[in-house]
């Protein structure tokens, strides 16, 4: 295995960057950027249930070092993978969809953003559709 040159050895010194003194197949323990951007689920909250019907709104805060919200590409699947909307966050680096349609059950929602760069992260969410009658914490959205 080949050590990083000298020149690297002194940029890794001056940066505190590990990664340039690792061996050249060794993964980096640093990176200078781009950085992939940060997606939290807002709402609804984990395991929160619902009646047929009533709207289950998604909303995902997103942000990018690099890039700017509106930069930003916002994709919404099942966990099977059937797609439920896309779109960009506004300013502020919101994202919100409204899904009226979703069956009785559990379901496993996947948000994903995506940079200008290609670099994407994931978050979901579970929720649960129950029959209008049933009783649970109907409408718990989260905060």
């Amino acid at each position: 295995m080949t050590r990083a040159p000298r020149a690297s050895l002194a940029l890794a010194l001056f940066t505190g960057c590990d990664a340039l003194l690792s061996k050249v197949d060794d993964p980096p323990l640093c990176r200078f950027g781009p950085f992939p951007p940060s997606l939290t689920i807002a709402a609804p909250t984990d395991g929160a249930t619902f009646a047929k019907g009533e709207a289950v709104v998604l909303e995902v805060r997103a942000k990018d070092g690099d890039d700017g919200p509106e930069a930003l590409r916002c994709a919404v699947t099942t966990e099977g993978g059937l797609s439920l909307g896309e779109g960009a966050p506004d300013a502020e680096g919101r994202f919100a969809l409204e899904l009226t349609e979703l069956p009785l059950g559990r379901h496993v929602i996947w948000a994903e953003v995506t940079d200008p760069e290609g670099q994407a992260q994931r978050d979901s969410v579970q929720v649960e559709v129950v029959d209008a009658g049933d009783s649970g914490d109907s409408g718990d959205t989260g905060g």
